[in-house]
């Protein structure tokens, strides 16, 4: 397969998007399990469309234009699984080709080949919700187009515009994700160590990151809610940092492989002649941008095993130059190709898996589950249990509990308090279910809208029917 994808032509590239579907298509055709990011990702899309706006009228911390994409999503497609599979799948194509195109175009890499992009389709396949369209995927996009004017940069090719692009790719990528604000840092000390920087490319980096940002600000701001955006944004997105989707063991046990493979692969890469100190230094930039990868992992909300994904860049170069190197094509062969079918098992593989069942890794955090819930109306679910979603309607912004509670813990403020009163009355729920014991205090404060429910014990409150 190496020998296939050394040469770059239209032919491979439809080849590489082949096997890309070959890859995911058990699970394209498979109805699978919503999930749970996916059913929040879906609240958002409907919320939005039903004229709710992000941060201002929602308390979830998922970037803007991620929430936007959803939006869209949602008008399209409604609550479909398979539909965000197929647009992961296109969108991890157009990475892995526009990543490897400009490692050509830049020289970049020592010989010219797909198969960087092809080891970006193989290390896109490490779990189920690496298949799904998340923040940090979309976040990545824009991260490729940043680290190609890095490149344009270490060349020495005089682009005045390089700085201020890779610094606006970086902001929107942080509108997309909010925790990929650290390859700033990343970026700027890249730029320190391996170009002829000055102030003045370092005012311009700084300046097109910020000119994104500032964009947004400026919206909120002038819809008087910036406080609340720079609150579910600046300080939220790191208060999670605690909650996994999936358990450190399980994340552990996906990333273990490709780890492994990239250790061998850059002691195999450090000794190796025959590299231009500029490729040599791009390899330097591209472990520095796996650390940026890995803190962001550590910072993120809510983990789970899709936020490996901003990875993906970093693990293709240094396992496509690994696979490159190899002088023995036997040897070279065989450890491909147990790498790529051991990682595409392992990401079909978990506990209640229709395909590879694995007993280790355990995925009830992580699949929604229908929990039968009889309801004709919308449902307001205060806590962390989403499942109640699944084939249901949410009521009021109160989407991501961990953003929403700060306005629960601090009813005595009046303002707090008449925001959560506008909230109920803008989208009354059918049903609460009332996970943090949160509802009594509200119903003593808000005494007409007690008034409106009637308890059915374990924190559920029906909203009565009027009478005939």
């Amino acid at each position: 397969m190496i020998g296939i994808f050394k040469i770059n032509d239209p032919i491979r590239l439809g080849l590489l998007f082949l096997l890309l579907v070959v890859i995911r298509l058990p699970f394209l055709m498979y109805d699978l399990p919503t999930l749970k990011p996916e059913l929040l990702w879906f609240l958002i899309g409907e919320k939005i469309n039903d004229g709710w706006v992000m941060y201002q009228d929602l308390d979830d911390n998922t970037g803007v234009l991620s929430a936007l994409v959803y939006s869209i999503v949602n008008s399209i497609a409604g609550r479909s699984v398979s539909f965000l599979n197929w647009i992961s799948l296109v969108l991890v194509f157009l990475q892995a080709i526009t990543f490897n195109f400009f490692l050509n175009e830049l020289n970049v890499v020592k010989e010219r080949s797909l198969l960087p992009a092809l080891l970006y389709v193989i290390c896109s396949s490490i779990f189920i919700d690496f298949y799904t369209l998340s923040p940090p995927l979309i976040a990545t996009t824009f991260l490729i187009l940043a680290l190609r004017y890095l490149f344009i940069l270490m060349k020495q090719e005089r682009k005045e515009a390089s700085g201020f692009l890779m610094g606006m790719y970086i902001g929107i990528s942080v509108l997309c994700y909010t925790s990929s604000f650290v390859y700033i840092l990343f970026f700027l000390f890249s730029m320190l160590l391996f170009t002829s920087i000055s102030i003045r490319k370092s005012f311009m980096v700084v300046w097109g990151f910020l000119f994104p940002l500032l964009i947004v600000a400026t919206y909120y701001t002038l819809n008087s809610a910036f406080t609340v955006y720079a609150k579910d944004i600046l300080y939220y997105s790191f208060t999670q940092l605690n909650y996994w989707y999936l358990s450190p063991s399980s994340i552990l046990l996906f990333a273990s492989l490709p780890i492994a493979m990239l250790v061998l692969a850059l002691l195999k890469l450090s000794g190796r002649a025959g590299y231009v100190n500029y490729q040599n230094n791009a390899r330097t930039v591209m472990v520095l941008y796996l650390f940026a990868s890995f803190f962001v992992f550590f910072i993120s909300p809510k983990k789970s095993a899709y936020h490996l994904c901003m990875a993906l860049p970093a693990m293709s170069l240094i396992l496509g130059e690994y696979f490159l190197s190899f002088n023995k094509k036997r040897l070279r062969n065989f450890i491909f190709y147990s790498f790529s079918i051991s990682l595409i098992c392992l990401g079909y593989s978990y506990d209640s898996s229709p395909f590879i069942v694995n007993k280790f890794i355990k995925s009830e955090e992580i699949i929604s589950e229908d929990l039968n819930l009889s309801t004709d109306g919308k449902v307001l679910v205060l806590g962390d249990a989403v499942d109640y979603y699944l084939n249901n309607e949410a009521a009021t912004g109160y989407l991501n509990w961990q953003v929403a509670k700060q306005r629960f813990d601090n009813l005595r403020d009046v303002r707090e308090l008449l925001d959560v009163k506008k909230s109920f009355e803008r989208d009354l729920p059918d049903l609460i279910i009332d996970k943090e014991n949160v509802i009594p205090t509200i119903f003593d404060m808000l005494p007409s809208l007690g008034n409106s429910y009637s308890y059915e014990g374990e924190g559920i409150y029906v909203l009565k029917k009027p009478s005939i």
